[in-house]
């Protein structure tokens, strides 16, 4: 559990930043996809999102659960759209288009690297292998980009997930969210990912380089990341969230 003083201040900055943050509701396929991502234990929540009751939980309920962005994050998409019910679709639409936006402002390109970059945006991406290690199932994944081709290395899969090679699915930092079951959703946000000049950018930076993004190699990430997930008793817990700037909380640990 997070310190109640933490998540009590976090609450209250979202309610302050986002009008209707306290009536926004998730259905249980968008929770689905967020407990996806929150297999890595970098996501920062102290239960399994799933365990929350109800066809419909509100995203205030969630956020008593979250130190990191995604309650902000998806209160910031609720208001620009004028959603006050989020669903799998609207899940995977912001994490793959907005919130490139918000890495974007957050120059994770710039501190880090292009690739690192590319990692935190939701992908579309073909099965290659499927593999196993510690009782955990990864894939290797590879996308169309540019005429090249940009592959992933050991994304975990989700345990509730049955996938197989040559099935395309959504990703976002080393673990698979979903597998594509609207493939004209899965042909639009492709689309318009290559219409987002900074998604471009990045992708083609990732492209030319013939990088592989290998989430159990510490050289692009500075860490093992499949390790983490592996043993998320490795990822240390943020203790002083500071205030929300632009849907996005800025936090030390």
């Amino acid at each position: 559990m997070f310190p109640k003083e933490v998540i009590h201040k976090l609450q209250e900055d979202r309610r302050k930043n986002f009008p209707t943050y306290s009536q926004i509701t998730l259905d249980r396929g968008a929770l689905r996809i967020i407990s996806h991502n929150f297999i890595n234990p970098e996501c920062q929540s102290d239960i399994d999102v799933m365990s929350l009751k109800g066809d419909v939980v509100s995203l205030e309920t969630l956020g008593e659960h979250v130190v990191t962005a995604a309650p902000s994050s998806l209160a910031k998409y609720g208001v620009a759209k004028g959603l006050l019910h989020l669903t799998a679709e609207d899940v995977l639409r912001y994490f793959s288009l907005e919130h490139a936006l918000d890495v974007k402002d957050n120059k994770v390109h710039e501190k880090r690297n292009p690739y690192y970059a590319l990692a935190h945006i939701m992908l579309v991406s073909r099965i290659e292998k499927i593999g196993e290690v510690s009782k955990r199932r990864y894939a290797h994944l590879v996308m169309s980009a540019f005429d090249c081709e940009i592959r992933f290395r050991h994304v975990v899969v989700p345990d509730d997930l049955r996938v197989c090679r040559g099935e395309m699915v959504f990703h976002h930092f080393g673990v698979i969210a979903d597998i594509v079951r609207d493939e004209d959703l899965s042909l639009e946000i492709v689309r318009s990912q290559r219409h987002e000049e900074f998604i471009r950018e990045i992708q083609w930076a990732t492209a030319k380089k013939d990088i592989v993004i290998d989430f159990s190699s510490e050289e692009i990430f500075h860490r093992d990341v499949l390790g983490q997930i592996l043993c998320p008793e490795r990822v240390e817990t943020i203790q002083k969230p500071r205030d929300i700037k632009n849907g996005k909380i800025i936090y030390k640990k």
